[in-house]
């Protein structure tokens, strides 16, 4: 088989990838831009999930060594697939189950028992808490915390994001979510508790 050719073919098979982090970035809330490594692998992972189902077509399009042989209802479903799959995962990571599904071992959170031993935000967990940034405040009761050097992590429930006027100070409501993830520098907020 021609290089040429082939690379023109895992080009084509990774375009539904790239279609879905792009999706993937603009979907999930508060997700840090990824890095050319990150977006290619990502690329080849929602690659893989989009043509999983198309096992079959994707090998005969890959061992016809004489031609490009394009089906674009194959490439376009492989897109599809992709798509639907991202923004499904980006709904789950949205609402928190994603998050809770993987740090959660039965009632107690994984991240209380491995990280929060000595931590100063454990008595915040499963209480209803304000957390204030430069440009919002969030309020609601914090699930989950994690707490890795610099960054702490915290999974609400129940939030009301209020938007921070940097002239007086004053709140205005933004917006209700049902679960919000933060991904804070220790530096860059404050928790109180609400009475």
């Amino acid at each position: 088989m021609n290089i040429d050719l082939l690379t023109i073919k895992l080009v084509l098979l990774l375009f539904s990838g790239m279609i879905s982090v792009i999706i993937f970035q603009f979907a999930v809330y508060k997700i840090e831009k990824f890095s050319i490594s990150e977006f290619i692998l990502y690329s080849i992972i929602f690659s893989i999930l989009g043509y999983l189902f198309q096992f079959k077509k994707l090998l005969v399009f890959l061992n016809d060594s004489t031609s490009l042989n394009l089906d674009l209802s194959f490439i376009l479903l492989g897109c599809v697939t992709s798509s639907i799959i991202t923004i499904v995962i980006a709904i789950l990571i949205n609402k928190g189950y994603l998050y809770s599904f993987l740090n959660h071992s039965g009632k107690k959170p994984l991240v209380e028992s491995i990280y929060l031993n000595e931590s100063k935000y454990k008595k915040f967990l499963r209480y209803y808490a304000n957390i204030r940034t430069s440009k919002f405040l969030y309020v609601g009761s914090i699930e989950s915390i994690n707490s890795k050097g610099n960054i702490v992590e915290f999974l609400i429930s129940e939030v009301t994001v209020y938007e921070i006027n940097p002239k007086d100070n004053t709140t205005t409501e933004f917006e209700n979510f049902p679960t919000v993830f933060l991904a804070l520098e220790e530096t860059s907020f404050s928790i109180e508790f609400i009475e």
